[in-house]
């Protein structure tokens, strides 16, 4: 991802835990996200209409708003 961002890169959108597979990204890729977007200065578009859904206590992700 770090490669396809340039300065033209207005928005970036994530979408965890992704269907229909469920995956989701690390904590440490959560934040890299959110730090790349910082870095170019670019809106991240976060649809979690299902946090909150995760299996397991210790995957749920922080919201993009609490980190960004």
């Amino acid at each position: 991802l770090r490669k396809l961002v340039t300065s033209k890169t207005k928005l970036i959108v994530a979408n965890f835990p992704h269907n229909p597979t469920g995956a989701l990204v690390s904590q440490d890729e959560w934040s890299e996200l959110i730090e790349l977007c910082r870095l170019h200065d670019c809106y991240l578009f976060s649809d979690e209409m299902y946090r909150g859904l995760e299996h397991e206590a210790g995957t749920k992700l922080p919201a993009a708003c609490q980190l960004y």
